[in-house]
Parts: C-alpha cells; structure tokens; sequence
C-alpha cells in the first residue's frame, strides 16, 4: 500500500494501455498523451536502441489537444495509413507536434487528418535529427500554417508521403540533409507543388514529386 510511481521499461507500448478507444468518437488525446509521456526523457542525443515505440492499432483517434514529444525517443507507427489516423478535433492546436533534438526517430504508416480544421499545423517537427518519415498521409487542414512544417532538422528523410487537400502545404526552415522519396501534393485547388516553401539549409534531394 501507500503511494509511488511505476516505471515502464523500454518497450512497445499501444494507447489503448491508457484507455485510447479509436473509435473516432472519444477524445484520445489523454491517453495518447499519457502513452507518450511513459517514456522517459533521453538523456544523450544519439543512443541507438533506446526509447520506445508507440503502436497505433487500426482505428480513428479523434485528438481535442495536440500531442506533443518533448525530449523523448519515440516511434510513431499505424497499422497502415489506409485504416490508422489521427484525427484533429478542434482548430488551434498542432495535431502532433514533435520538439526533439533525439536522433533515430520514424513516423510512419499513418494518416493525420485536420477535418478541415484551421489553425496551426498537422505534423510540426522542431530539431528533428536522423527522422524517418514514411507512408503518410495528411490531409484536410484548412489551416494557414503548413500542413507539415520542419524546422531546423538535420538528416532527415521522406518516403511516400501524400500532402492532399491542404489549405497550405508544408513549410521547411533551415534543413540540413533532407531526402524526399516519392512526395505526392494535391491541394484543395488542385496541384499545388508550388506551395512547397524552402527556406534556407542545404543539401536537399528530391527523387519523384507529384
């Protein structure tokens, strides 16, 4: 008896540990939030094999406060991108928001939907270093913050990810090292390749753009 706290070991761990129902209708950003926060703080920027990953079962989790990763090594990764989204429930918030200098971290096999909500971005990636993207999708945002906003990242790469019906698209600020495989944008108007905004860095290679 009495009181205390319990640490998890590094390991796979799933939201629905916390409670996450992704069922599209309860607010699981508690939960996902909690499942987050489980994961201890890194304490060096480049330790291979440590940290957790985060697994999304498919389903739909409606999300009405951003989810954010402050300082911990996490893997972000859906069944699929066709049945495992995020969903933004409200305007004003990033939908998931990564504020990370750790290095070897992916988000993958996901989709991140605004539900044509305004404000702010779908994914927000601050200082990410060493970052895997692949298999996403965003879309719906009707925000005039990009979609998918980097700043600051280093060694980062991007495999098929879809940018579709996005009021604005994605925004990158001072990267390093970005490797783009196979980026497909479809604005809300149409194409709109041209909303792709770089702004400083260097050493960005593109390889298949729709």
């Amino acid at each position: 008896s009495g009181t205390g706290s319990v640490t998890i070991p590094a390991m796979d761990r799933y939201p629905q540990w916390w409670g996450a129902k992704g069922d599209g209708n309860a607010d699981d950003s508690p939960a996902i939030q909690a499942c987050i926060d489980s994961v201890p703080i890194a304490l060096a920027q480049g330790e291979r094999g440590k940290g957790a990953t985060i697994y999304f079962i498919p389903g739909i989790y409606l999300c009405n406060t951003g989810l954010i990763n402050n300082g911990r090594k996490i893997s972000i990764v859906g069944s699929s991108m066709d049945n495992t989204t995020l969903k933004k429930g409200v305007n004003d918030i990033d939908l998931l928001k990564v504020d990370s200098f750790v290095r070897y971290q992916t988000i993958r096999d996901i989709t991140l939907d605004g539900d044509s909500k305004t404000g702010l971005s779908l994914l927000y990636l601050n200082t990410p270093n060493y970052m895997l993207l692949a298999e996403l999708n965003i879309i719906n945002s009707d925000s005039t913050v990009s979609a998918l906003y980097l700043n600051l990242a280093t060694v980062t790469t991007m495999r098929n990810i879809q940018l579709t019906n996005n009021k604005k698209t994605a925004h990158f600020q001072s990267i390093n090292a970005l490797t783009i495989y196979n980026l497909n944008v479809a604005g809300k108007a149409g194409s709109l390749v041209n909303d792709l905004e770089f702004v400083g860095g260097s050493g960005t290679f593109i390889y298949g753009i729709s």
